[in-house]
């Protein structure tokens, strides 16, 4: 199983340096303000963040906005446009 999991399947964007940077510092932008981070792991084509939210924050709004930023960035990094997080 360790083997499949360490193949990544699909485009692998976030085995770029510049991106898995830009995932982890969106991520702690908020950090302290609407969550508290715990851990987390970027992964080759995806990424794993365990946090605990804060009264006030929902969980949906919170993704929604680490998503639309950083594919908008991602994309500008990477010199592509469209889809950057499958639906």
């Amino acid at each position: 199983m360790n083997r499949c999991l360490r193949v990544g399947h699909g485009e692998c964007l976030l085995r770029e340096p510049a991106i898995a940077e830009l995932m982890i510092d969106t991520w702690r932008h908020f950090d302290g303000e609407r969550y508290r981070l715990i851990t987390w792991c970027v992964m080759p084509n995806h990424a794993h963040v365990i946090l605990r939210l804060f009264r006030g924050s929902e969980l949906a709004r919170v993704v929604h906005s680490w998503k639309s930023y950083t594919a908008k960035v991602a994309n500008r990094l990477l010199a592509r446009s469209g889809e950057f997080w499958p639906t």
